[in-house]
C-alpha cells in the first residue's frame, strides 16, 4: 500500500511562536513593507468597488490605518474601509481620493509612523530622492496643510494656520 504524505501548513500562532524564540528584536523593515503591500491595492480596489455599488456616482475616500497588535509582537494590520468625509490626517494613514461617478483615484496623503515622520523632518536635506515625496506628505502634516485640506474637502471653514 503506497503512503500519502500531506504537508501541513503552520498556523499563524505556530510562525508567530517560532519568530519571537529566533526574534533579534525588530523585524526588518523591507519585510514589514514586502508583507504590508502585497495584497495593497487588491484591497484597495475592494473597497473601492464595493462603495461604488452602493453610491456609484458620489466622491469619497479610501482610508488604509495601519496598526500594530497590542497582544502579537511585531504583527501589523492594515485597515482599508471607506469614508464620505475626507478623514483627518494622522499618524500611518494613507488616504485615496475616488472622483465622483469614475474609477479615477488620487492619493491625497501618506503619512508613516511618528517616528519616521521625526527622522524624515530631522534629516530633510538627505532623504533620498525616492523618498522625497514622502517628506513632502510629512512636512505638510507638521504645518497643518493636511488638516487644511482636509477642512476644505468636507466642506468646513479652513482654519488660517498661525506663522
Amino acid at each position: 500500500m503506497e503512503e500519502i504524505k500531506t504537508t501541513q501548513t503552520p498556523t499563524f500562532g505556530q510562525q508567530y511562536l517560532e519568530g519571537i524564540q529566533k526574534d533579534s528584536g525588530m523585524a526588518p523593515v523591507k519585510d514589514i513593507r514586502d508583507g504590508m503591500l502585497s495584497e495593497w491595492d487588491k484591497n484597495v480596489l475592494e473597497v473601492v468597488q464595493k462603495t461604488r455599488a452602493i453610491e456609484p456616482t458620489r466622491h469619497f475616500y479610501v482610508c488604509v490605518t495601519t496598526k500594530r497588535e497590542l497582544l502579537l509582537k511585531n504583527t501589523i494590520r492594515n485597515y482599508f474601509e471607506s469614508k464620505y468625509a475626507c478623514p483627518t490626517p494622522s499618524f500611518e494613514q494613507v488616504v485615496y481620493k475616488i472622483h465622483e461617478g469614475g474609477t479615477d483615484i488620487s492619493i491625497m496623503w501618506v503619512i508613516p509612523n511618528k517616528d519616521a515622520c521625526i527622522y524624515l523632518t530631522l534629516n530633510a536635506l538627505n532623504v533620498a530622492p525616492e523618498e522625497r515625496q514622502l517628506l513632502e506628505y510629512v512636512l505638510r502634516f507638521n504645518k497643518g496643510e493636511l488638516d487644511q485640506l482636509a477642512q476644505k474637502e468636507n466642506g468646513e471653514i479652513v482654519q488660517k494656520l498661525d506663522t
